[in-house]
């Protein structure tokens, strides 16, 4: 038998490392880094010389404006419109 799996959880206040952030939002490493370098993914808090981490409310409000947009673009794109469904795109 197959020991039950945890889900992460990502927690309302606080900080979070790199690990947990990708688990929520699924991007590698490099891509990550390069969104916090473009300023399009929050900056890291450098809790120690060796730890660096994030604002759990930074990546809650990340993983908000990301579903946001996406839902803007299924819809711009005709993905999941019923008016739009079945029809093929022009």
């Amino acid at each position: 038998m197959t020991p039950p799996t945890c889900k992460p959880n990502l927690p309302i206040a606080g900080f979070v490392r790199l690990k947990t952030v990708l688990q929520f939002f699924p991007v590698s490493k490099s891509t990550w880094w390069r969104g916090v370098k473009d300023g399009k993914f929050p900056q890291p808090v450098r809790l120690t010389e060796r730890t660096t981490a994030w604002r759990a409310a930074e990546i809650h409000a990340l993983i908000r404006e990301t579903a946001k947009h996406q839902g803007v673009a299924d819809l711009i794109h005709g993905i999941h419109n019923p008016r739009t469904e079945g029809q093929e795109h022009q």
